[in-house]
């Protein structure tokens, strides 16, 4: 069996519940000091609550979050991220977190120089310039 079989291309939202996703990935379960079997099971999502789909990503996300959370002192945590609106790549990516630590610091002015050199990568890489 594949490791993954992954379907996202019909996945929709009605009346609060996921249809038309299924996935699957490789996981170890340890049974035992001696006993650690893979699986790989096919889960279909059709009629799950979004309600939970939404609790599991955020459960995950506060796993992966965490480690750069711990980089910042007390206020620093307190500052960037109780009571802020964050973009989820922030929850999932160090990288993001370290780039939203990073800005969290800058001036106005270093602000504004870094949005234009972001510009300038966007331009670079052939993404419209939107802002």
């Amino acid at each position: 069996m594949d490791r993954k079989m992954n379907d996202y291309k019909n996945m929709r939202i009605e009346d609060g519940k996921v249809y038309g996703l299924t996935m699957s990935y490789h996981f170890n379960v340890r049974l035992s000091e001696t006993d650690n079997p893979s699986v790989c099971p096919k889960v279909n999502f059709d009629g799950m609550p979004v309600e939970i789909l939404c609790k599991k990503a955020w459960d995950a996300m506060k796993v992966s979050a965490r480690p750069s959370m711990k980089k910042l002192d007390v206020d620093q945590l307190e500052e960037m991220y109780n009571g802020q609106d964050i973009d989820w790549s922030v929850m999932v990516s160090q990288a993001a977190a370290d780039m939203r630590a990073k800005t969290l610091n800058m001036t106005d002015e270093q602000l504004d120089r870094e949005i234009e050199r972001l510009k300038a990568l966007r331009r670079q890489s052939g993404g419209l310039d939107k802002a």
